[in-house]
């Protein structure tokens, strides 16, 4: 899930294969000052770039920019249940 936080009533216009197919979702009110739109990305292959844009409600106007985070895949974790040691011929 992809996270957009904004100060006002908004849509997010978002797609993730250049805008060949995209999705709407409204925001909804922390109630704390801050709106937000959860993005459903579970299913985005990593690499892959989710674009997205912003639609302000009580100005009905885009915000004329499209954004962009690249999706990646997680850095391999270090295997900690491996104990290293150096043998040493006595």
């Amino acid at each position: 899930m992809l996270r957009i936080e904004v100060r006002a009533p908004a849509v997010v216009r978002w797609s993730s294969d250049a805008w060949a197919h995209d999705i709407d979702v409204p925001t909804k009110d922390s109630s704390l000052g801050i709106h937000h739109a959860e993005l459903a990305t579970a299913s985005i292959s990593a690499p892959s770039t989710i674009t997205f844009t912003i639609r302000w409600i009580d100005e009905n106007r885009w915000e004329g920019t499209d954004f962009g985070v690249t999706v990646v895949p997680p850095a391999p974790r270090p295997d900690t249940n491996t104990a290293t040691y150096n043998e040493r011929d006595d």
